[in-house]
């Protein structure tokens, strides 16, 4: 969603907005992917009940949040490292004269 923010009116859209949606419809299949064989995995070899099967939904729920969470921190540590400085260039080198800390509070 990050790549989105550059739009502008002139942007193009095989350029500027298609990498976007690949990138939502990959994410979106991953997942659904994996909470259909977690359920799957879940399912085998059990009598599917109400109660085997609300279970089973439960364990492709949990899959994917866990997943979920996984690529949440790799993104969290990936960016981490690839800021120059670390978390703040601000607080090694100091705020630009003229102008407010990015934590400041606006008015």
């Amino acid at each position: 969603m990050a790549w989105m923010t550059d739009l502008s009116p002139d942007s193009a859209y095989v350029v500027d907005i298609v990498p976007a949606q690949v990138a939502t419809g990959l994410g979106t299949a991953l997942m659904s992917t994996l909470a259909a064989g977690s359920a799957a995995a879940y399912l085998a070899g059990r009598r599917p009940t109400p109660d085997v099967e609300a279970r089973a939904a439960l364990a492709s729920y949990h899959t994917v949040f866990t997943a979920s969470a996984v690529i949440f921190v790799a993104g969290v540590v990936l960016t981490f490292l690839m800021l120059p400085g670390g978390l703040s260039v601000e607080r090694a080198h100091g705020a630009h004269p003229g102008r407010r800390p990015s934590g400041a509070a606006r008015d």
